[in-house]
Order: structure tokens, then sequence, then C-alpha cells
């Protein structure tokens, strides 16, 4: 008998009795207040809260008429805080009989309102089984995001602690570098970035990244907060840190062999399955010769619980390395200074934004455009500038307006860099972006210079992946698309393409991209070493977040059930809209419709023709000097050079694509095709 109850005992004490502590409600005050419900636990034994025995439930009943509303976390008595559930279930009632779990199955992003049953929570319940003791004060926190629409309350809530504690995600090493990031328990607000600190870990050899490896590209202060619109409505969230030297001065580091800044994103492409499209289209348009956000594949964990595959990079932001463009500061209010450097874009409007409203109003829209500032910073910005860069786009939108916009002198060229402008409906028709030319849209004017289109930003839901505004298709034109369906298009989209000179030029660089970086044999190979480059981190991103196969706003159907499948999709898409646009760009590239191969072959031999950029040049009959020009099928010179012989070697780093040569002699000129393979 006795060891029978020495038996029993010892079951009792490695299986402790679950301990449960009700609390009550009260109303969710929708003023824009935070709402605070408190319990008090004592008696729970043991008291030390654990990866043996600590919290294991938390349980909710409430009304609303509306939860993407609400953000609600448990704060326990140590002041550690995570989240139960933040901005789900769309315009849906109530959340009754709810409780998280965090061995449940679903996670409770994946599920619907009334939420009834047990679901996993959306933050990381495991922090607060972190040692401290479980008896105190524990906190319900509500808020309501969107005030003054409608009031909601709190029947009642619970707690439950027993032998089954919440755990953190299983988690061993990261093949991409690993970042951690600790806030010591403070949920990341939207405003103000809260302090932290990071480490950055990259070992060697592509070595695995363990959270006790020493900290290699970064370890030190940082300020931490959301970023993003529709963004902070998903699970994983997106964040903008500050690298600091202390808890408040901002300071300059390089991080994963990006230039030296301060300000820095971690873009989670949660919507984006593929993880590719934002660090994709920016690398793409840096091929095309343009500055756009340098980014990096990692791994993050925040407060010890594995985030998942996130991407670490520049925000636009004006400097040598980024917007290389003047710096303009609060004494600059006259003169030349006053011209620049300005950057502005089309967006959201938050609290606190400064811009100025077009005279114009937006296609299908009663209210007037208005554009944002950048840089400088809203709370730097003076009346002076505001009133310039006003002054300066009124006058494009002005002559845009007119009879005669697409005038060669007194048109829309005198005030904006039309090259650019080229690029950049190309990147955006391209990849059908749903934002695009509405919002996230960006523009920056140096000092004594022209508006300038770009940088891009936020393509995540492009390359097929938007189910609305037409965007999943490949074919179509995104700008008719935006202005059929949208009310936040600038009325000047539509007018570039009513300008026969920039249809032609449009259609001849679209000529040139095509032949290699728009090409989807190019495009193809390069997605897929950007896949097999995140490798294996996949299966554990996929784990933490199991979406897979599953509707995440906004996927359009058919959705695959694999990364490998992701993958593919984007590919098919690419090629799909690369042979629509091929076949529907306007204009006609003739800038050299005069060549005749024939005659110059007559007066000169390129040999080879195609060649890999180096070449020979043989000029006929008597002359012996002239000037060589090589342009691109836009017109753009890209290299020159005099010759002093008739027989002149060319080694040259002109990318795969065609070009003409053009000679100018005493006697002769000549323009010659040559291709570059």
């Amino acid at each position: 008998m006795v060891r029978i109850f020495t038996f029993v005992f010892s079951f009792l004490c490695l299986h402790s009795i679950a301990q449960t502590f009700s609390g009550t409600g009260g109303p969710i005050l929708d003023d824009g207040s935070n709402n605070f419900y408190t319990l008090t636990s004592n008696g729970v034994t043991p008291a030390t809260m654990d990866t043996n025995y600590g919290l294991e439930t938390v349980c909710i009943n409430l009304t609303h008429t509306w939860d993407d509303d609400l953000v609600i976390t448990l704060i326990a008595p140590d002041g550690t805080e995570f989240e139960l559930s933040s901005r789900n279930g769309g315009d849906g009632d109530n959340y009754t009989n709810t409780c998280f779990n965090y061995s449940a199955a679903t996670p409770i992003y994946l599920s619907s309102p009334p939420f009834t049953g047990t679901f996993k929570p959306e933050g990381t319940m495991s922090m607060v089984n972190n040692g401290q003791n479980a008896n105190g004060l524990w906190t319900l926190h509500i808020l309501d995001t969107y005030p003054f629409a409608d009031q909601g309350d709190l029947l009642n809530w619970s707690i439950t602690f027993g032998d089954q504690p919440a755990k953190p995600f299983p988690f061993s090493f990261a093949n991409l570098p690993l970042v951690v990031i600790s806030t010591h328990g403070v949920v990341i607000p939207n405003d103000p970035k809260i302090p932290g600190e990071m480490r950055i870990i990259k070992n060697p050899n592509n070595l695995p990244n363990h959270v006790t490896d020493s900290a290699n590209v970064y370890s030190g202060k940082i300020g931490i907060e959301l970023r993003g619109h529709s963004a902070q409505g998903m699970p994983k969230r997106s964040y903008s840190l500050e690298t600091r030297s202390n808890n408040v001065s901002s300071l300059d580091v390089s991080l994963l062999g990006m230039p030296a800044e301060n300000d820095w994103v971690l873009i989670a492409n949660y919507s984006d399955k593929s993880l590719l499209r934002n660090y994709y289209t920016y690398f793409m348009y840096r091929k095309m010769g343009h500055w756009a956000p340098r980014m990096e594949f990692c791994e993050v964990m925040i407060d010890g619980e594995y985030q998942g595959i996130y991407l670490l990079g520049e925000k636009i932001k004006r400097g040598g390395d980024r917007v290389d463009i003047h710096s303009i500061s609060v004494n600059d209010t006259i003169g030349s200074n006053l011209s620049g450097g300005y950057i502005f874009k089309i967006d959201w409007e938050d609290p606190g934004d400064i811009g100025w409203n077009s005279n114009y109003t937006a296609v299908n829209a009663t209210n007037n455009l208005k554009y944002l500032f950048v840089y400088p910073k809203p709370e730097n910005v003076k009346p002076a500038q505001i009133a310039y860069m006003k002054s300066y786009v009124d006058s494009f939108e002005s002559v845009m307006y007119g009879p005669q916009f697409a005038d060669s002198l007194t048109g829309y060229r005198q005030y904006i860099d039309e090259q650019s402008f080229i690029d950049y409906i190309i990147l955006t028709e391209y990849t059908k972006n749903v934002d695009g030319l509405r919002l996230s849209t960006y523009f920056y004017k140096d000092r004594d210079g022209k508006i300038t289109a770009g940088p891009p930003w936020d393509y995540d839901l492009s390359w097929g992946n938007a189910d609305y505004l037409e965007c999943y298709l490949p074919t179509g034109w995104d700008y008719i698309v935006q202005q059929s369906y949208t009310n936040q298009c600038a009325f000047w989209w539509q007018r570039f393409f009513q300008d026969p000179l920039f249809q032609n030029r449009l259609r001849c660089r679209w000529t040139q991209l095509h032949q290699d970086i728009l090409n989807p044999v190019t495009i193809n190979h390069e997605l897929d070493s950007l896949a097999n480059v995140l490798g294996v981190s996949t299966a554990l991103n996929f784990t933490k977040w199991p979406i897979l196969g599953i509707y995440v706003w906004p996927n359009p159907a058919p959705i695959p059930t694999t990364y490998t499948g992701e993958i593919e999709k984007i590919k098919d898409w690419a090629t799909l809209r690369t042979t629509w646009l091929e076949n529907h760009w306007p204009g006609s590239c003739n800038l050299y419709s005069g060549i005749n191969d024939e005659n110059s072959d007559v007066l000169s031999t390129v040999f080879p023709n195609p060649n890999d950029g180096s070449f020979q040049l043989v000029i006929s009959g008597t002359e012996q000097s002239g000037k060589v020009d090589i342009l691109d099928i836009t017109g753009k010179k890209v290299y020159s050079s005099v010759i002093e012989s008739q027989q002149t070697d060319f080694a040259t780093d002109l990318k795969p694509g065609i070009y003409f040569l053009r000679y100018e002699g005493k006697t002769m000129q000549w323009t010659k095709k040559l291709i570059v393979r």
C-alpha cells in the first residue's frame, strides 16, 4: 500500500491539476482609448511559470459588431504582453466562447467570427512562461482601432494554468542570416518606435546560424514599430526599425553588405507566398539602371519566437546611397536651394503627413489629388517649400491638361525626366501592380532638376497576386484598370499614352528590355535561383504560418498547395504577361528606320556581329579617323570613342541587346545595327 500511495502521489505531482481564474468584463469604449480588465490569481501551485507548468489557456466572451477593429492582448504580472487576436474577422460580430491555447491546431487568424472554439493565439503566449510568479494581477487589454463607430462589451474572461503550458515555436537554426530582436515583452506598436535590441548572425561558408552564435553583423540598440497599411492587419507583421547608439540617438551601420544607414525595414511578405515579389521587382529595376531599395533575405526571431522569412532592407530615403539628391534644410527657402531636393508620393494619408492638393481631381473622383512629402520630413518642411513644389507640379499638370501637352519645347518634357517615367510605366505595367500609379507611388526632384518617377515600392501584390482590379489577369492595361475602377489616380498617366513620340520611345525601351531583363528565360532562371536561396527555410516559414493552399487576402485562385507551385505560378504568369505586352505596346520603334545595313556594309565591317560587346571595326575607303557612338534602342548614347585608324578593336561592357553604331568621319557618316548577346 505504501508503494501504491507513493506512485499516486508522484503521479499527481507530475500532472498538476489545472487552475482557472475568472474575471468580469465591462464596456469596450469606442473613443480611441485603451480598455483594461483585470483579475488577480492567488495560490497558483507551482507558482513559477516555465515550460513545465504555466499559462495554458485564455478564454473570452465579448460582443462587438466589427471584429476587425479589435486588438486583444494579455498582460502578465511582470508586464510581459502578447497578442491574443489582432484585427481578425473582418466585419463579423463577436467573440463567443473563444479560447486561446498554443497547442490548438487552427490559428485564430485562419478562423472566422464568432470564433467559437479553441485557437492558436496570434502572438507568443510562451513569453509569459518566463520564470515569473503566476500569482498577481493579470490584465486583458482591448483596443478599438476604429473609434466612434461601434461600441462593444466584454462579458467575461478567464485564464488557466496547467502542466501543458505554451512553449516557444520549435527552432534549432536558420539557414538564412538570423535577425534576433528583443523588446522585453512589450508589444510593438504602430507608433512611436519603442526601444529594443537586435543581433544579426551570418556565419561564413553558409554554416547554420544559431541564436547562441556570436552576432557578427550587428549587436546593439534599435527602435522598432509596425509599418504598412493593409500589412498591419496581417498576422505576420512588417516593421520599421532604426539602429541606435543608445535608446534615442540614430547610428549609421552597414547591415548584410548594404550601405551604412540607420533607417531599415523588415518586410513580412505574408500575402506573397513566393516571398520574392518585392525583392525581385526592386532587383529588376536596378538592372534597368535606377536606384531601388536593396533587400536581403533573413529569418527573424522576436522575443524568443521564430517569425519566419523576412526581407531586411532599405527604405526610400534621401542619401548618397539611396535617393541621391541634394539635401534641403529649413533655411533653404529662396533661390536655387529652394528647388530641391524633394521626395514626394501619392499614397494613403497618415496623421501628421504634410503635402498639397493638386488643382485637378483624381480620375473618377470629386476630390483633388493630394501629394505628400517624404523628404523633407513633415516636421521640417517649410511653407515656402510647400508653395514651390505645389507651383512646380501645378505647372506640369496644367501643361498635361492642355491641348499642346506633347509639344517638344513647351510640353511636359520641360518638367519631367521622360526616361524615368517610361521605365516606371514599363515596370508597373509588366508586373501589373494592383497599387500601381495610385498608392506607394514615389517621385523625386533634385535641385534645379526635373521630376523623376520612382523609386518603386510595395510590389507584393503584383505579378498576378491580387484578385481584384483585374490584376490577376496577365492581359490588359494596368493604367486603364486603375483609372476605370478607382478614384486615386492622377489624370496625367493616361495622357502619356496619347503622345505618339512617347509611345514610340516606350515601345523602343520595351524592345530593348525584352531582350534580356524582361525576357521570360532570364526571369525564370533568376526566380529559380532565388527560390533555391530560400531553400529549406521555406518549410519552417510555412510551418510557422500554415497558409500554403489557403486563401490569404487577396490571393487569386487557383491557390498552389506547395512553395514550388507558388514559384511556377509567377513564372507562368510572367510568360503570358510578356506575350500580351509584346503584342500590345503602342507606337513603333522606328528611330533608325533609315538604316540600310547593305550600304553600311560597303562602308565598314563589324566583326563579329552578333558579339559579346567586343568586336573589330574596319572602315572602308580613304577615312583614317572619325567618331564612333553607340546608342541603345531608345537613342540614348551609351558609348563614345574617337578612332585614329581604319581598323580598331573595341572592348565594351554593353549588356545584351540591340544597339546602333554610328560613325561620323570627314567624308561619310552611317549607322549600323549592333547586336550584343
